[in-house]
């Protein structure tokens, strides 16, 4: 609102990477990290798998990141599933469809 981000600010930010060279990816999670060393709370939401990768990937121990992955049940109850690391999501679309791609990506390799 005041056009700033410092200490003790609130950053809410919906797919960062939108229209985001993915050279960049790293770069935007360092800087994101950093934010977060320095007293700033972020937030973001994404769909995209190297995003999350590369928090796990970057972050340094004492790093307070947190994975939040909301799910709906068959009887359209919406649950929160929180972890330390994206990989221990058990209702993990990203990582479902990234794991699906891979499957394919093998296929094609056997079948030459």
């Amino acid at each position: 609102m005041n056009e700033g981000i410092a200490e003790n600010t609130l950053l809410l930010w919906d797919e960062p990477e939108a229209n985001l060279n993915p050279e960049f990816l790293p770069v935007l999670v360092e800087c994101l990290l950093e934010l977060s060393r320095h007293g700033v709370q972020i937030y973001i939401s994404t769909h995209n798998y190297l995003l999350a990768k590369y928090f796990d990937v970057r972050k340094k121990k004492d790093d307070d990141v947190k994975y939040h992955l909301l799910y709906m049940t068959d009887i359209n109850t919406v649950h929160c599933e929180t972890k330390e690391c994206f990989a221990d999501l058990q209702h993990n679309a990203i990582m479902d469809a990234f794991d699906k791609l891979m499957d394919e990506v093998y296929d094609l390799q056997v079948g030459e």
